[in-house]
């Protein structure tokens, strides 16, 4: 310290000062302790040698309700009153007559600096100070509005420090808390601000008066307004709903308003909502209502989603599904066909099995030519090419010349059971079974009507063989080429036998028709496409 406070000893107070004020008798507690408290051995000396100055800080001291200490002298000896012993807690009584540095050393640090400060003449002020206090047996942090007033003598000399303070942990603690509770509700609402920027769905939250409160970018394209629908005149007629009956549905009666009146409507109500650029899209709307402490209504939650997409995907869903239905009987009913008209051209079990396994296989090999080319129909040639290879090793006996052409789906389906058919039979009963026999496959394109026709010519040839007789069954592979090609491909078709060989004639117009064999929703082939 710069300046030093002037030592207060008895000798040099002696004869000069008043009777010592009674203390114990005007007041309780502190009083009566720095009453009976023996002075003399420390730098104050006895209460009646006590400077005039000192002995009326003391008093008001004493008096005052806010806790309040003296310190005297250069060694700031402690003179406090009762409400400063509640801040002492365990370190009272034995601070009375103690030294400040020794009884709060773990301050020291923060006090000593403003002790100087204050004996150069400074009153400090401090609000919501922390001072780390060890009491009790462990260090607590403390919070004091505090001031630090000079106490000066007669002659305006500094002779100690006044400190007024009153404890502000309490408030301060509970300052803390709410900033901390203030702090929460910012990062909440930050993530619930982000949270709603992301999803992919309109998220809101309305008043009690159908305004937005929180709202984003998905939800206010929804509610252009601000608004909810029920509460918007303009824009209500965006929104249209029915009931499960077919009647529409009541602007009272929408998912907010609902919430309004306090039902939780999920998963919510189905509208058309009118966009701004004449699309109507379906839109699902869920609503939930917000209570306050008491259980009453204090806004809405609400969730607009698009489910347009999955709306028209569940249309088409059942489309499929249907189809599907559709395509299975009829696929069901050609294998029964098949295998019926099978046993009609066999004498044993194995032979049937095996004539049986041969169809349903080319059946199968349509099918799969169809998928490779995502059912917008099969290339001619591939067809044959791989109907020949199914049937025979002797693939050098066949000729294919003609332009490649695009089968719609019908028509590879029909027309790869009437090769099959025509090839199984040139092995067995045919060309095939002849050394020199040989067979020729032609076909061109012809445009009748303005319609683009598919003619096919089927022809074997092999020496002439004697005896010959006209077959008398009628096989699968005639009534596929002279009654289905009519039926199902509005063709025709013919069979001519000699006994040099056999000449089928197929001729159809090259129309889109769905085939049973498609496995996804009918396709756009292009008629009659050639490649």
């Amino acid at each position: 310290m710069s300046r030093r406070p002037e030592g207060i000893h008895a000798a040099k107070l002696r004869g000069s000062m008043p009777p010592a004020p009674r203390l114990h008798a005007r007041h309780d507690g502190m009083a009566a302790r720095i009453a009976r408290h023996d002075w003399s051995s420390t730098p104050l000396g006895a209460c009646e040698q006590w400077p005039p100055h000192l002995r009326a800080t003391v008093d008001l001291m004493l008096a005052h309700g806010f806790p309040m200490i003296v310190l005297w002298g250069e060694q700031l000896v402690q003179l406090y009153n009762d409400g400063y012993a509640e801040i002492l807690a365990d370190k009272h009584p034995g601070g009375l007559g103690q030294p400040t540095r020794e009884c709060w050393p773990e301050v020291w640090h923060i006090n000593g600096p403003i002790y100087q400060r204050v004996w150069q003449g400074e009153t400090i002020t401090y609000e919501d100070k922390l001072y780390p206090l060890a009491r009790r047996g462990r260090l607590e942090d403390v919070w004091f509005t505090i001031t630090y007033s000079p106490i000066r003598g007669e002659e305006g000399r500094i002779n100690g420090v006044l400190v007024t303070m009153f404890e502000t942990t309490a408030a301060h603690v509970a300052q803390l808390a709410r900033e901390r509770e203030e702090q929460k509700r910012r990062e909440a609402d930050r993530r619930l601000a982000l949270a709603f920027k992301v999803l992919p769905v309109g998220v809101c939250i309305v008043d009690t008066e159908g305004r937005l409160q929180l709202s984003n970018d998905q939800m206010r394209a929804y509610l252009p307004s601000g608004k909810v629908p029920s509460t918007d005149e303009v824009n209500l007629h965006r929104w249209r709903g029915w009931h499960a009956d077919g009647n529409a549905i009541e602007a009272h009666d929408f998912a907010i308003a609902r919430a309004m009146r306090g039902e939780t409507v999920v998963p919510g109500l189905e509208f058309q909502y009118l966009h701004d650029d004449g699309r109507a899209r379906w839109t699902r709307v869920a609503a939930a209502p917000l209570r306050d402490g008491d259980g009453e209504v204090s806004g809405v939650f609400a969730i607009a989603v698009d489910i347009d997409d999955l709306k028209r995907a569940t249309e088409c869903q059942s489309v499929l599904l249907a189809e599907l239905q559709h395509r299975v009987r009829n696929i069901m009913s050609t294998i029964h066909a098949i295998a019926w008209r099978t046993r009609e051209s066999v004498s044993s079990v194995d032979e049937y099995a095996e004539r049986l396994c041969g169809r349903l296989m080319s059946l199968a090999r349509t099918q799969s030519l169809l998928t490779r080319g995502a059912n917008a129909g099969v290339c001619l040639r591939g067809m044959l090419d791989e109907e020949i290879a199914a049937q025979t090793p002797a693939a050098a006996a066949y000729r294919l010349q003609g332009e490649d052409v695009l089968l719609p789906p019908k028509a590879a389906e029909v027309l790869s059971l009437a090769i099959h058919e025509l090839a199984t039979n040139a092995l067995r009963h045919g060309a095939l079974t002849h050394e020199d026999g040989r067979i020729e496959v032609t076909w061109d394109l012809q445009v009748q009507a303005g319609q683009p026709w598919l003619g096919l010519h089927w022809c074997e040839r092999h020496a002439e063989v004697e005896d010959w007789e006209l077959p008398r069954q009628r096989g699968l592979g005639r009534a596929l080429i002279e009654q289905r090609v009519p039926y199902e491909l509005a063709g025709s078709g013919e069979l001519r036998f000699g006994p040099q060989g056999l000449d089928a004639w197929i001729r159809f117009p090259l129309r889109e028709r769905d085939s049973l064999l498609q496995t996804d929703a009918p396709g756009a082939a292009a008629e009659g496409s050639v490649r």
